[in-house]
């Protein structure tokens, strides 16, 4: 979890780039989260309820994903 403006969204670190992010989903539905932030190796990408993060921005997280909504 990790404050980001007046929500607090659910963050979920992977080791790879593959994932099904299964637990972050069933967290969305559940709690109505805006959307949630994977930090792993992949290339930046946003979905409608995923923000996709490389490691290298993830003292950014809570800057970009403010400017993101």
């Amino acid at each position: 979890m990790i404050p980001v403006g007046a929500q607090i969204l659910p963050l979920e670190v992977k080791a790879g780039t593959a994932g099904k992010l299964r637990s972050m989903q069933v967290f969305l539905e559940e709690k109505k989260a805006p959307f949630g932030i994977r930090i792993c190796g992949a290339k930046p990408e946003r979905t409608v309820l995923i923000r996709t993060l490389p490691f290298y921005l993830l003292s950014q997280v809570q800057r970009l994903c403010a400017d993101t909504g």
